[in-house]
């Protein structure tokens, strides 16, 4: 295919284009290939990526449908340039920032833990040349359990963030809100949960590896999960059963349960619950506990609280799901009964219609390579309605959240800020002063004090800013008895300020036009839903 041709794809004849997750129903709509050269910018257990483009028309763009007809008009695609630089990352930075692997949850994307580059990894970087493949088809496959999963690993974060038929809805609901938001329609009042989901993610690593350990053919259950060169299946041969348990129980020490959770990379506050649930009732039990969330809209992380405290007050496992403390202090009321009644028919709601399977289920997955960056469009069951408005909201999704990384002119403030626009589990939602001093800046960031101004604030994060500690203080209080129920119900309450919350919302909406080079919002929300676009010079 010659760069930047549009060709179309029948998914019914292309097998090999396949959703990550193997789960039923996900088709392609839309894949981009552009050509160019990921710049590593991070470590870790996650690392971060800038792709920078080579010059020129260096792209191909493809279509996808059923029988004769693809989802998305190729008129469409062809005629809107705008698109097509964003597509291309020609235009707008938040389409090169890439963490890898991830699935980021207000971008709707996922970095494909398959994309390789591994080889700076720690738990490859420095280890035998004659052990690095199979340390990297180990790591792809813990990752893939991590953050994509399947219908035989729910834990994953796609299942948990995205798949209508298993998400939880305490991550999808508030982007529904966004548009109304950025029109000045009303204030973004949700708090995005940016713990609980890591909590099963990293229990089903600890599964994932226990039943490869106990595989008759443990190169077999790789090779399902991983996909593996013909070249590489033909190196690993000569591997034996011992190689490979050594380097399992290494990965184990090293990275997924540590004895002592400050030592490594990864988050300490999810190792340490995933230790302390693991030793309290065992990981059957943990996971169907953490389950709940799944079955009944709540607030996930607030539920994780209230079962950490009911554990360690001897509550019976098998009670907490239904009449757990968590119920005395939901906000609304309603018995577990009631809101999984409620949560089963928003989920019907959601699968059933069209539009809404289409809004939420639409997403984008990035593979890197060394010489190149695919960008695959999904949707769940699309039907020959499916608008390309949905992957238009997305990229100004992605450029909107991007504008975090930077300092921006919010009105009212005398210099440059910084916007966290979703209160978080470990932030409110604040502006943050610039500071030159790396300390002072963490400080602002996590802790606030005097360089914070918060407009959507719960009163756990209130309590962390005023004496200076981390807001992860209530988790460990609730393992260790140091915090009653009404206590946690109490620390869950949000105060919102909301003239400065929208100062916040619009400059991160301004600069987001500025990227996606929109002058005029009508203009903006007019192209995101298929009007006409002649306005647009590339520069």
């Amino acid at each position: 295919m010659k760069p930047g041709r549009t060709d179309v794809k029948n998914i019914l004849e292309e097998k090999r284009i396949s959703h990550p997750t193997s789960v039923p129903g996900y088709e392609p709509v839309l894949r981009v290939t552009i050509y160019g050269e990921p710049r590593k910018i991070g470590d870790g257990f996650d690392q971060r990526f800038y792709f920078e483009p080579t010059e020129g028309k260096n792209w191909d763009i493809e279509l996808f449908g059923s029988g004769n007809k693809t989802y998305i008009s190729y008129d469409e695609v062809v005629n809107d340039r705008r698109l097509q630089s964003l597509l291309t990352t020609e235009l707008a930075q938040g389409q090169r920032l890439l963490r890898h692997p991830s699935v980021g949850i207000p971008q709707r994307r996922i970095v494909d833990p398959e994309s390789g580059l591994y080889e700076d990894h720690a738990f490859i970087r420095d280890a035998p040349d004659d052990e690095k493949l199979l340390r990297e088809i180990l790591l792809r496959y813990v990752l893939f359990h991590h953050e994509i999963g399947s219908d035989e690993s729910p834990g994953g974060h796609f299942m948990t963030l995205m798949h209508p038929e298993n998400v939880v809805f305490g991550y999808i609901l508030p982007f529904s809100d966004i548009p109304s938001i950025l029109q000045n329609n009303g204030t973004f009042s949700r708090a995005i949960p940016t713990l609980y989901h890591e909590i099963p993610a990293f229990l089903q690593e600890r599964t994932a590896l226990e039943a490869l350990r106990e595989s008759g053919s443990p190169f077999d259950v790789l090779s399902d999960v991983v996909t593996i060169q013909p070249d590489e299946r033909e190196a690993l041969k000569s591997t034996n059963q011992d190689v490979l348990d050594d380097l399992i129980q290494e990965l184990i020490t090293d990275f997924i349960s540590p004895a002592d959770p400050t030592t490594v990379p990864r988050d300490t506050i999810v190792l340490t619950i995933a230790d302390w649930l693991e030793q309290q009732v065992g990981r059957e039990n943990a996971i169907e506990l953490l389950d709940v969330p799944r079955q009944a809209v709540m607030h996930p992380d607030k539920w994780v609280c209230h079962m950490l405290h009911d554990l360690k007050n001897g509550v019976d496992v098998e009670e907490i799901a239904t009449n757990g403390s968590y119920w005395d202090t939901r906000p609304g009321g309603a018995t577990y009964d009631e809101a999984k009644e409620d949560t089963e028919q928003r989920r019907e709601n959601l699968i059933d219609d069209p539009g809404r399977r289409a809004f939420y289920s639409t997403h984008e997955t990035v593979t890197i390579k060394r010489d190149r960056m695919v960008r695959t469009w999904y949707s769940h069951q699309p039907d020959s309605d499916y608008s390309l408005s949905h992957i238009r909201y997305r990229i100004l999704l992605q450029e909107l959240f991007s504008t975090c990384r930077k300092p921006l002119d919010v009105d009212g403030f005398d210099e440059d800020v910084y916007v966290n626009l979703l209160g978080d589990t470990a932030m409110p939602g604040q502006i943050i002063k610039n500071s030159s001093d790396r300390n002072s800046f963490f400080e602002a960031t996590y802790l606030g004090g005097e360089y914070t101004t918060p407009f959507y604030e719960a009163a756990y994060q209130t309590y962390a800013r005023e004496n200076r500690i981390q807001p992860g203080f209530l988790y460990y209080r609730a393992m260790n008895g140091q915090t009653s129920s009404e206590k946690i119900g109490g620390y869950y309450r949000y105060e919102r300020d909301n003239a400065v919350s929208w100062k916040a919302w619009k400059a991160s909406r301004d600069d987001a036009m500025s990227q996606l080079q929109f002058d005029e919002l009508e203009n903006l929300f007019g192209w995101i839903h298929g009007e006409t676009d002649d306005d647009f010079v590339r520069k």
